[in-house]
């Protein structure tokens, strides 16, 4: 059977992003090797970038997450 690979891409506004995981993500399930990859970038006080730092960390950790995404400071 032949095949055809979607791909979804662009800037999602902060309101819509508690929806993706009821609305678009279901829907994504239906195929198969599906990949979701996540970047985000933002731009914060040099005096709490570090402190902001560890604290994303710790969220990735609790979300046993640590080993698939890092958290750089540029």
């Amino acid at each position: 059977m032949l095949k055809r690979t979607l791909r979804i891409s662009g800037s999602i506004p902060p309101e819509i992003w508690n929806r993706l995981g009821t609305r678009l993500i279901p829907k994504l399930k239906s195929g198969s090797d599906l990949q979701l990859l996540f970047t985000a970038k933002l731009t914060v006080d040099a005096s709490t970038a570090a402190s902001l730092k560890r604290e994303l960390e710790q969220a990735l950790a609790d979300l046993d997450l640590s080993d698939r995404l890092d958290v750089d400071v540029e």
